[in-house]
């Protein structure tokens, strides 16, 4: 089945949306602070289901959006540039209707612009070429006798121009390029599976070097092999050492999202959840010195890419934890001016008609110094889980639980026989205050990061290397 999604209506020209964004700036009545943002965003998404192209879509949307702050800040926007002074008004009008007052942090603002860089544009290449990226990839899974196969081949190009009354004047373009596979083995009454997402900002080139034929390939072989040869996971206190798999899902989980400011501040309690972490426990310690926990924006060809957020700040490195620390909190310049601090440019918004609000970009445990195979070779008896199949968290981001897929059990430092579904549920600071190495081999996977009301979805990288836990609960299923 094939289906094709163009969006109706023709997008008005970037020129035509830019040119009515700075007239608006112009023309922005006398209020504490006043922003218009241009966003306009184009994508293409193929899906292909056991070697068959199963759905095509391609689309194009964007508009002006405006904040105002008088005592409140009110939030509107359109479509359409004619139409931007009633958008004006409007933001006005939500701004003065809002009873909580609101102030913003006192930033140094600039007039620059960045892109992401593009060696083979995904837009300008043939749909039978990226249908042929698309055939390998199933190939190798299907040569392995893995029956359902999903691949899907998600592209996109976002465009923003931000400016405000305090002096930001920032233009950004990132293209970005993911693939997503999603695998499912059945071998008799038993049946296992797999997802990998590799992402980042750039062109098709990102593809070549991500390997994925080879990778689905030897991964379809492991699939079949735990099956056929996996023993049930044991239980109890033990060592347990996680893959980059894992631990990119952990720091995102229970690090990123619960240092978000305005999370931490309750104004996402009804939403996405609340926080274990309150404002006064900024320099505590939460795990052990080997464990730094970092939200980046500005790593080159990245997921998450960014390099000033869509209140015009600058984008930095953001230490969240320091060697075991709590060290930062993720900030837009609300929360920073509530909190007494300065923003760290982590204001993003999906689309030209939702609101910047506090996002993450690309969160992961920093590396240490030691191989995978030095980790596991300290370790008499544990357990090795590489992946997972499922994993929950609580709403507060402090009781979690992971359910291997690919594990082995560890006997006299050395990997040993394949295992089924671990199971490992411990506390937040109970798995930082566990970790005692760091693996050198930091990794990363690509995500769509969900949260607000309605729904934002931002594209996001998780990361970590090898972990080693010492002394934890292993339950199973």
């Amino acid at each position: 089945m094939l289906s094709q999604v163009v969006e109706e209506g023709d997008l008005l020209s970037w020129d035509e949306l830019v040119g009515s964004a700075y007239r608006t700036l112009q023309k922005m009545p006398n209020v504490s602070y006043g922003e218009v943002r241009v966003h306009v965003i184009e994508n293409e998404f193929i899906w292909m289901r056991d070697g068959a192209l199963e759905a095509f879509s391609s689309s194009e949307s964007g508009g002006t959006a405006v904040r105002i702050l008088t005592t409140g800040m009110g939030f509107a926007s359109t479509a359409d540039p004619s139409k931007v002074d009633e958008a004006v008004g409007l933001a006005l009008k939500n701004s003065k209707a809002s009873d909580k007052k609101v102030g913003l942090s006192q930033e140094n603002f600039e007039k620059a612009s960045y892109s992401s860089k593009v060696s083979k544009d995904p837009f300008s290449t043939s749909l039978q070429e990226k249908m042929e990226i698309l055939h390998q990839i199933d190939s190798s899974a299907a040569d392995e006798g893995i029956s359902s196969r999903n691949i899907f081949l998600k592209l996109s190009r976002e465009k923003t121009l931000v400016l405000n009354t305090d002096g930001a004047e920032i233009s950004g373009e990132v293209t970005r390029v993911k693939l997503e596979v999603f695998l499912t083995h059945v071998s008799g009454s038993s049946s296992t599976q797999e997802t990998e997402s590799r992402g980042g900002s750039g062109g098709l080139e990102l593809i070549d070097e991500w390997n994925l034929p080879e990778f689905v390939r030897s991964l379809s072989k492991n699939m079949k092999e735990r099956l056929e040869k996996g023993v049930p996971a044991p239980r109890g206190k033990m060592d347990v050492v996680i893959g980059p798999y894992v631990s990119g899902l952990v720091a995102h989980e229970s690090v990123g999202h619960p240092y978000e400011a305005d999370r931490i501040l309750g104004r996402e309690a009804a939403q996405a959840g609340e926080s274990f972490v309150t404002p006064d426990m900024l320099g505590s310690r939460i795990g052990t010195e080997l464990v730094s926990v970092v939200d980046d924006p500005t790593i080159e060809g990245s997921y998450g890419f960014y390099l000033y957020d869509l209140e015009g700040v600058k984008a930095r490195r953001r230490v969240l934890m320091k060697n075991g620390v709590i060290n930062e909190f993720l900030h837009n310049r609300e929360t920073a001016s509530e909190l007494s601090t300065v923003s760290n440019g982590s204001a993003r918004a999906s689309a030209y008609n939702r609101e910047p609000i506090i996002r993450m970009a690309n969160t992961f445990i920093a590396p240490g110094d030691m191989s995978p195979d030095e980790i596991i070779e300290d370790v008499s008896e544990g357990i090795y889980i590489k992946r997972f199949m499922e994993w929950n968290i609580d709403d507060r981001r402090y009781n979690q639980r992971y359910v291997g897929s690919e594990a082995y059990l560890i006997r006299g430092g050395k990997i040993d026989s394949m295992i089924l579904k671990p199971v490992l549920e411990i506390t937040t600071p109970g798995f930082y205050s566990s970790v005692d190495a760091v693996g050198k081999d930091l990794e990363f996977q690509a995500a769509t990061c969900g949260k607000g009301d309605p729904v934002q979805g931002v594209p996001v990288w998780t990361g970590g290397p090898t972990l080693r836990l010492r002394g934890v609960g292993l339950g199973g299923i």
